[in-house]
Protein backbone atom coordinates (compact mmCIF):
# COMPACT_ATOMS: atom_id res chain seq x y z
CA UNK A 1 0.00 0.00 0.00
CA UNK A 2 0.94 3.64 -0.40
CA UNK A 3 1.30 4.01 3.38
CA UNK A 4 3.84 1.19 3.41
CA UNK A 5 6.02 2.11 0.43
CA UNK A 6 5.95 5.92 0.62
CA UNK A 7 4.87 6.81 4.17
CA UNK A 8 6.30 10.35 4.14
CA UNK A 9 4.59 11.26 0.89
CA UNK A 10 1.38 9.62 2.07
CA UNK A 11 1.51 11.69 5.29
CA UNK A 12 2.01 14.91 3.29
CA UNK A 13 -0.97 14.16 1.03
CA UNK A 14 -3.13 13.17 4.01
CA UNK A 15 -2.17 16.37 5.86
CA UNK A 16 -3.05 18.51 2.82
CA UNK A 17 -6.26 16.61 2.11
CA UNK A 18 -7.55 16.74 5.70
CA UNK A 19 -6.48 20.38 6.08
CA UNK A 20 -8.58 21.36 3.09
CA UNK A 21 -11.60 19.14 3.76
CA UNK A 22 -11.74 20.08 7.44
CA UNK A 23 -12.39 23.65 6.26
CA UNK A 24 -15.08 22.54 3.84
CA UNK A 25 -16.18 18.86 3.94
CA UNK A 26 -18.15 19.29 0.69
CA UNK A 27 -14.78 19.44 -1.12
CA UNK A 28 -14.12 15.76 -0.32
CA UNK A 29 -15.61 14.46 -3.56
CA UNK A 30 -13.14 11.61 -4.02
CA UNK A 31 -13.74 10.15 -0.54
CA UNK A 32 -17.30 10.95 0.55
CA UNK A 33 -17.15 8.16 3.11
CA UNK A 34 -15.52 7.50 6.48
CA UNK A 35 -12.09 6.43 5.20
CA UNK A 36 -10.55 9.50 3.48
CA UNK A 37 -7.05 8.33 4.38
CA UNK A 38 -7.19 5.33 2.02
CA UNK A 39 -6.08 7.42 -1.00
CA UNK A 40 -5.94 11.06 0.12
CA UNK A 41 -5.89 12.57 -3.37
CA UNK A 42 -7.97 15.59 -4.27
CA UNK A 43 -8.96 14.42 -7.75
CA UNK A 44 -10.03 11.30 -9.61
CA UNK A 45 -10.32 11.03 -13.38
CA UNK A 46 -12.18 8.12 -14.96
CA UNK A 47 -10.93 7.45 -18.51
CA UNK A 48 -13.72 5.42 -20.05
CA UNK A 49 -12.16 4.55 -23.38
CA UNK A 50 -13.16 2.13 -24.68
CA UNK A 51 -9.46 2.10 -25.65
CA UNK A 52 -7.86 4.47 -23.17
CA UNK A 53 -4.26 5.30 -23.92
CA UNK A 54 -2.33 8.51 -23.29
CA UNK A 55 0.21 10.25 -25.45
CA UNK A 56 3.69 11.37 -24.31
CA UNK A 57 3.23 14.05 -21.60
CA UNK A 58 3.98 15.19 -18.05
CA UNK A 59 1.25 16.27 -15.63
CA UNK A 60 2.90 19.62 -14.88
CA UNK A 61 0.08 20.93 -12.70
CA UNK A 62 0.35 17.99 -10.27
CA UNK A 63 2.58 18.17 -7.21
CA UNK A 64 6.18 17.94 -8.45
CA UNK A 65 8.86 16.95 -5.93
CA UNK A 66 7.45 14.57 -3.36
CA UNK A 67 4.38 14.07 -5.50
CA UNK A 68 2.70 10.95 -6.84
CA UNK A 69 -0.30 9.97 -8.89
CA UNK A 70 -1.95 6.56 -8.98
CA UNK A 71 -3.17 4.83 -12.14
CA UNK A 72 -5.42 1.76 -12.06
CA UNK A 73 -5.80 -0.12 -15.36
CA UNK A 74 -9.11 -1.81 -16.10
CA UNK A 75 -10.59 -3.66 -19.05
CA UNK A 76 -10.05 -6.72 -21.18
CA UNK A 77 -6.67 -6.49 -22.89
CA UNK A 78 -3.46 -8.52 -23.14
CA UNK A 79 -1.10 -6.55 -20.91
CA UNK A 80 1.90 -8.38 -22.36
CA UNK A 81 1.17 -6.90 -25.80
CA UNK A 82 -0.25 -3.44 -25.03
CA UNK A 83 -1.37 -0.96 -22.38
CA UNK A 84 2.17 -0.69 -21.00
CA UNK A 85 3.22 2.46 -19.13
CA UNK A 86 6.32 4.04 -20.70
CA UNK A 87 8.40 6.11 -18.24
CA UNK A 88 10.71 8.02 -20.59
CA UNK A 89 13.39 9.53 -18.32
CA UNK A 90 13.74 6.24 -16.47
CA UNK A 91 13.96 4.21 -19.67
CA UNK A 92 11.30 1.81 -18.38
CA UNK A 93 8.33 0.11 -19.98
CA UNK A 94 6.01 -1.33 -17.32
CA UNK A 95 3.28 -3.92 -17.86
CA UNK A 96 0.10 -2.98 -16.00
CA UNK A 97 -2.40 -5.85 -16.07
CA UNK A 98 -6.09 -5.05 -15.63
CA UNK A 99 -6.82 -4.46 -11.95
CA UNK A 100 -3.28 -3.35 -11.04
CA UNK A 101 -2.41 0.11 -9.71
CA UNK A 102 0.89 1.91 -10.17
CA UNK A 103 2.15 5.02 -8.34
CA UNK A 104 4.75 7.36 -9.88
CA UNK A 105 5.65 11.08 -9.96
CA UNK A 106 3.73 12.01 -13.11
CA UNK A 107 4.61 15.71 -12.90
CA UNK A 108 8.33 15.09 -13.42
CA UNK A 109 8.48 11.86 -15.46
CA UNK A 110 7.29 12.00 -19.06
CA UNK A 111 4.98 9.08 -19.71
CA UNK A 112 2.58 7.50 -22.15
CA UNK A 113 0.80 4.20 -22.68
CA UNK A 114 1.24 1.76 -25.54
CA UNK A 115 -1.90 1.15 -27.66
CA UNK A 116 -3.88 -2.05 -27.21
CA UNK A 117 -5.36 -4.40 -29.79
CA UNK A 118 -8.31 -3.29 -31.95
CA UNK A 119 -10.69 -5.79 -30.32
CA UNK A 120 -9.60 -5.01 -26.73
CA UNK A 121 -10.85 -2.54 -24.13
CA UNK A 122 -8.80 -0.55 -21.62
CA UNK A 123 -10.05 1.98 -19.09
CA UNK A 124 -8.20 3.72 -16.29
CA UNK A 125 -8.77 5.51 -13.04
CA UNK A 126 -6.21 8.20 -12.20
CA UNK A 127 -5.89 9.77 -8.74
CA UNK A 128 -3.84 12.96 -8.31
CA UNK A 129 -3.60 16.28 -6.47
CA UNK A 130 -2.75 19.63 -8.00
CA UNK A 131 0.43 21.28 -6.77
CA UNK A 132 -1.56 24.47 -6.15
CA UNK A 133 -3.41 22.77 -3.28
CA UNK A 134 -0.13 22.19 -1.44
CA UNK A 135 0.94 25.81 -2.07
CA UNK A 136 -2.43 26.95 -0.70
CA UNK A 137 -1.96 24.81 2.40
CA UNK A 138 1.64 25.98 2.87
CA UNK A 139 0.55 29.63 2.65
CA UNK A 140 -1.99 29.20 5.45
CA UNK A 141 -4.94 28.29 3.19
CA UNK A 142 -4.86 31.57 1.31
CA UNK A 143 -3.67 32.78 -2.06
CA UNK A 144 0.01 33.69 -2.27
CA UNK A 145 -0.95 37.27 -3.12
CA UNK A 146 -3.12 37.46 0.03
CA UNK A 147 -0.28 36.03 2.10
CA UNK A 148 2.19 38.57 0.66
CA UNK A 149 -0.17 41.38 1.67
CA UNK A 150 -0.65 40.06 5.22
CA UNK A 151 2.87 38.86 6.08
CA UNK A 152 5.44 39.99 3.53
CA UNK A 153 8.42 38.62 5.50
CA UNK A 154 6.95 35.09 5.71
CA UNK A 155 5.95 35.23 2.05
CA UNK A 156 9.46 36.34 1.00
CA UNK A 157 11.02 33.53 3.07
CA UNK A 158 8.71 31.03 1.38
CA UNK A 159 9.60 32.32 -2.08
CA UNK A 160 13.33 32.18 -1.33
CA UNK A 161 13.09 28.58 -0.09
CA UNK A 162 11.93 27.08 -3.40
CA UNK A 163 15.07 25.00 -3.94
CA UNK A 164 14.94 23.77 -0.35
CA UNK A 165 11.28 22.73 -0.75
CA UNK A 166 12.17 20.96 -4.01
CA UNK A 167 14.96 18.96 -2.34
CA UNK A 168 12.86 18.25 0.76
CA UNK A 169 10.12 16.86 -1.50
CA UNK A 170 12.50 14.37 -3.09
CA UNK A 171 13.76 13.30 0.36
CA UNK A 172 10.20 12.21 1.19
CA UNK A 173 10.61 9.21 -1.10
CA UNK A 174 11.55 6.10 0.88
CA UNK A 175 14.84 4.33 0.34
CA UNK A 176 15.11 0.56 0.34
CA UNK A 177 17.22 0.68 3.53
CA UNK A 178 14.53 2.76 5.30
CA UNK A 179 11.81 0.33 4.28
CA UNK A 180 13.91 -2.69 5.28
CA UNK A 181 14.68 -1.16 8.69
CA UNK A 182 10.98 -0.39 9.23
CA UNK A 183 10.00 -3.96 8.25
CA UNK A 184 12.65 -5.45 10.54
CA UNK A 185 11.41 -3.39 13.49
CA UNK A 186 7.85 -4.63 12.93
CA UNK A 187 9.06 -8.24 12.73
CA UNK A 188 10.91 -7.88 16.04
CA UNK A 189 7.87 -6.62 17.93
Amino acid sequence: SWKTWAPNIYADYLDCHTGITSRDPSLDLVHPFDAPDSLPFASLTANLGPQTVCHHHRDIKNKCSGGLCAIKALGTFDSTLGGHLVLHELGLIVEIPSGDTVFFPSAVISHETIPIGADETRYSLVWYSAGGLFRWRDSGFQLLTEWAGKDRAAYDRHQNEGETRWNDGWRKFSTLSELTAKANCKNLS
